[in-house]
């Protein structure tokens, strides 16, 4: 018997509340370059944030928790203070990003 729609779609609806947020962040990352790259890349963004756990697992939770807690306007102010830092940096040291 194959599922309806509706069956389907709240499948999914409970895969993705059962993953944590960091299974979300690496289901995401399909290729395995992406998946060898991405980690250590959005480390550095969360060690900007001074989020500093053991794991990359534990750093992603906790960031998540930080997005819920102060929104998602907080979180667009923190990239755009990111990105903006990374630009300096690269044209301070002439680094591409």
């Amino acid at each position: 018997m194959i599922p309806s729609s509706t069956q389907y779609q709240q499948q999914s609806i409970d895969i993705c509340t059962d993953l944590s947020p960091y299974q979300k962040f690496s289901y995401a990352l399909n290729a395995p370059e992406s998946q060898r790259q991405y980690p250590r890349r959005f480390q550095l963004f969360l060690d900007y944030l001074q989020i500093k756990g053991l794991t990359i697992e534990e750093n992603v939770n906790t960031f998540y928790k930080l997005i819920e807690k102060n929104g998602i306007n907080w979180l667009e102010v923190e990239l755009l203070k990111f990105f903006r830092l990374q630009n300096q940096r690269a044209e301070r040291e002439n680094v591409p990003l």
